[in-house]
């Protein structure tokens, strides 16, 4: 018997064969759908089971990561920020000394010596604008403005009636900033 091209229908014979074949390749004897001895690797519980599984896994693992992202972010700014304040503390100190040094200039009629102050004044101004463009601000506050406890510390307490406006009077030391934390406050005279 032929089918409508010719060719002999497929006998009961390839049919072995191919279950034959089919359970050399896979190990196991080919099973009806409705038998229920399907072995476990083949179970398609089994393998959702274990594909959830290997899900919430990487979900883990990919939190895990993001974690670790952050906190390295945070330690890296972290020892930007010190090594920042390890580095500018001293210059700081000689910035605050040489604002000090300008409050005690004497009003002199020499050109030369009033343009060398000026000059210098000038150049301590255009460290202080450097220093913002890192994150770095250098607080000098003017003598006369008024005391703010946000970033200003006295060092003479006692001469301060607790009803009168407290003035600066004379700076002893510049104040710090780094990212917008304060780090030294500026001491003051009242």
């Amino acid at each position: 018997m032929t089918n409508d091209k010719g060719n002999a229908p497929h006998s009961d014979t390839s049919n072995n064969n191919l279950d034959e074949n089919l359970e050399s390749a896979v190990g196991v004897e080919a099973q009806d759908e409705e038998s229920p001895s399907v072995p476990e690797a083949f179970n398609l519980k089994v393998i959702q089971a274990e594909l959830e599984d290997w899900k919430e896994k990487s979900l883990r693992l990919a939190a895990d990561l993001q974690n670790l992202n952050k906190q390295h972010e945070l330690d890296i700014q972290q020892v930007k920020k010190s090594t920042k304040k390890t580095i500018l503390m001293p210059v700081v100190s000689f910035i605050g000394v040489l604002n000090l040094a300008f409050t005690f200039t004497p009003e002199t009629k020499d050109d030369k010596t009033t343009k060398f102050i000026d000059t210098l004044k000038s150049s301590l101004q255009k460290v202080i604008d450097d220093f913002k463009t890192y994150g770095v601000e250098v607080i000098i506050p003017e003598v006369g403005e008024e005391f703010n406890a946000e970033y200003m510390n006295i060092l003479n307490p006692n001469s301060v009636d607790q009803d009168q406006q407290v003035l600066v009077k004379q700076i002893v030391s510049c104040g710090l900033k780094i990212d917008n934390q304060l780090i030294q406050p500026v001491s003051i005279m009242v």
